[in-house]
């Protein structure tokens, strides 16, 4: 058997009762499980509406499981057609892999529940941005890799090891612990070419940073890295055409995009990493606060609390990041969307404590000072969060400076005015030629 075999053959194991194949001829099986060798004997709709020309066939590629994926939620095999293993069809038992009738969202406590265990266990930084970025450059370069490594051999349907993936996620969350000013700056380093996996890693961030504000445990905020790794897996068994589509989906292709989250529940099945809070992150990360999201349209605390966590920072990471469909804005101009969107598609609290997490300026934002000078945002002031640390790019006549230089602007004073320096308003990516994505600093 291959691993997608396997894979099959153990969600079915995990599942329960072993099927007598002679009592039970047709199964009910959603696509995201459906492996070579099985014989499809039925569609979840009329054949005539698919370019189906059988009714009825042998499953013989994985370009044929990418078709039905397009136009089926899920069909019928029939096991005494197919050519797997008898004990993998003696395995099979009837199940269609939708979230409605699944594993179901822990209900978990709400977010003022969390709130109100804050005034027992509240984070404070235990090392300067300046001393902490090296630990942190790494720690956010060895994830990296890991992750790079794990989604190359998913990609390639190759067994991978997570249990390196968790060792992997301790030196970045530990980071962020001490001072998440480091990482955070770090997380908005991307490269075009590379989008799922810097994605993922940028998301991972994110999340922890929340989880700190919120003055989560450190196993919690452990989980929330994992799960955040482990949202997008499932779009590498996506054409790689849609993934990278220009123009706006149709419903058809929207449908099929939407199964990444099944592929991705998969994977995590797969990984043994089923941490309640793990799973509820992958599952429901596109619910929204109003019931608009998917798969099962919750609401508000219905939606884990992990989950709406994951909405948040997941759609945050996409907004500031370059995408085939759509430009980045700057990380400032995401974080007014998302305060737009409170209580329509994102919970209010949580999204001003993501606020409070990153800043009102965001590591990464271009931002045009009262001097005239270009700068971008190092890292957020806690106590003045309109006067962060920045590094200087641009001089008032926007040329570039011979040398990048670091000022707070909490102590900075103009010196032809002797007034305080400010903010005026942030910049787009891109504005004067600067490119934030490009600008990598790291103290000596």
């Amino acid at each position: 058997m291959d691993d997608l075999q396997c894979c099959a053959l153990a969600v079915c194991l995990s599942r329960g009762k072993v099927v007598n194949a002679m009592q039970m001829q047709k199964e009910k099986v959603d696509v995201g499980y459906l492996a070579v060798g099985m014989y499809v004997c039925e569609l979840d709709r009329p054949w005539l509406e698919t370019p189906f020309l059988m009714q009825g066939f042998l499953i013989e590629s994985k370009e044929e499981i990418e078709a039905l994926s397009r136009y089926c939620d899920y069909v019928y095999v029939d096991v005494a057609k197919g050519k797997l293993d008898v004990s993998v069809v003696h395995s099979i038992r009837s199940f269609h892999k939708d979230l409605k009738t699944s594993k179901k969202p822990s209900p978990g406590k709400t977010t003022a529940e969390i709130l109100s265990l804050r005034t027992k266990r509240r984070y404070t930084d235990t090392t300067e941005w300046r001393k902490e970025v090296g630990q942190a450059h790494r720690a956010v370069e060895g994830l990296t890799t890991t992750v790079k490594e794990m989604f190359e051999a998913l990609s390639q349907n190759r067994r991978y090891p997570y249990a390196k993936l968790k060792q992997s996620v301790t030196p970045l969350v530990n980071s962020i612990e001490r001072n998440p000013d480091a990482c955070i700056w770090l997380a908005r380093l991307k490269n075009r070419d590379s989008y799922i996996y810097k994605h993922s890693v940028a998301t991972s961030i994110w999340a922890v940073a929340l989880g700190r504000e919120l003055a989560l445990p450190p196993q919690d905020l452990k989980s929330l890295a994992m799960g955040a790794l482990m949202l997008d897996v499932g779009k590498l068994q996506i054409p790689s055409e849609l993934l990278n589509k220009s123009d706006p989906l149709n419903a058809q292709e929207e449908k099929q995009l939407r199964q990444h989250v099944n592929f991705s529940l998969q994977a995590l099945e797969k990984s043994q990493l089923l941490n309640q809070d793990i799973w509820d992150m992958v599952a429901y990360h596109h619910e929204r606060h109003n019931g608009s999201g998917y798969p099962r349209g919750l609401q508000a605390d219905e939606i884990p609390l992990f989950a709406r966590i994951a909405g948040i920072v997941d759609s945050y990471d996409a907004m500031i990041s370059h995408r085939y469909y759509e430009k980045p804005v700057s990380p400032s101009e995401a974080v007014k969307k998302l305060y737009h969107l409170r209580d329509v598609e994102y919970d209010a609290i949580l999204v001003e404590e993501f606020i409070q997490a990153i800043g009102l300026y965001p590591a990464g934002t271009l931002v045009l000072l009262s001097t005239g000078e270009v700068a971008i945002v190092l890292s957020e002031g806690r106590a003045r969060r309109l006067k962060p640390q920045v590094l200087l790019l641009l001089d008032k006549n926007k040329n570039p400076l011979n040398k990048w230089e670091v000022q707070n602007l909490a102590d900075r004073l103009c010196p032809a005015t002797n007034k305080p320096v400010d903010i005026v308003q942030s910049l787009e990516p891109g504005a004067y030629g600067v490119n934030p994505e490009m600008v990598a600093y790291e103290p000596a």
